[in-house]
């Protein structure tokens, strides 16, 4: 950006703008001749500024909503399908066992869990790395605020729209005029609980990934924002000395 003194012509882009106290006005004065003047950037270079923030704003608002699209509809659908595996919470409980110990109990005889053991530890193990992902999405993204808050958040959510699922099933199979006693909604529900309790202690795994992540970033960012603010004063610098001669 140039700007030049009005009065003689002196270049006074290097020189910062003290904001006026009574007009607010961006006010630089001339070392050469002591006239002040207003800076004004032409309007050009605030709109490609406005446009180049509200891009950065969209991207980051994008990429945000899809990883929350990613991570919740994964667990949703995973939850969803386990449970209607389970279709109790006790058959949901002894999946878990059955998946982390490879050994039947009761609670897995006769369910489709004992058929493909491979199946269930796959999808168990796809779930916990979705969790841990959520976890870190929620301390790197959400950061600033509360943790009780975004994780509350996090779980409001996933119970939200498992409500709306089961909901949406139940309204379907009612106005079909489906006979309600073999609605297994209800049962269901007791094996989801169990299954998104079981994904606590992996989100809070999460965590701590999260916020390292974050402060890395934050590191980089302010590394390049002190880089460029170092480079800036020494132009002024270099133009001051070369003014003062």
């Amino acid at each position: 950006m140039s700007h030049h003194c009005i009065s003689c012509g002196n270049d006074l882009s290097w020189i910062r703008a003290v904001p006026d106290p009574h007009y607010g006005l961006p006010v630089v004065v001339c070392p050469a001749c002591d006239v002040a003047c207003t800076r004004r950037k032409p309007p050009i270079f605030t709109a490609i500024r406005r446009f180049k923030a509200a891009r950065r704003t969209a991207v980051t608002l994008l990429a945000q909503f899809l990883t929350l699209a990613l991570l919740a509809g994964m667990s949703v659908t995973i939850i969803r399908g386990l449970a209607g595996d389970a279709a109790s919470p006790a058959t949901a409980f002894g999946a878990i066992l059955y998946g982390m110990t490879n050994r039947l109990n009761e609670q897995v005889l006769d369910s489709g869990f004992e058929q493909d053991p491979e199946m269930i530890r796959t999808i168990l193990v796809v779930f916990l790395l979705v969790s841990i992902g959520a976890g870190a999405w929620i301390r790197s993204a959400h950061g600033h605020l509360r943790l009780w808050v975004s994780v509350l958040c996090w779980f409001a959510l996933i119970i939200g729209l498992l409500g709306i699922g089961y909901g949406e099933e139940a309204l379907s199979r009612t106005m079909n005029m489906q006979n309600l006693h073999h609605l297994t909604i209800s049962r269901e529900l007791g094996a989801a609980a169990v299954f998104l309790f079981f994904t606590v202690p992996f989100v809070a795994l999460g965590l701590p990934l999260g916020t390292r992540a974050r402060k890395i970033w934050i590191k980089q960012y302010s590394a390049k924002a002190h880089k460029y603010r170092r480079k800036l004063r020494k132009h002024r610098m270099s133009n001051a000395r070369h003014a003062a001669r």
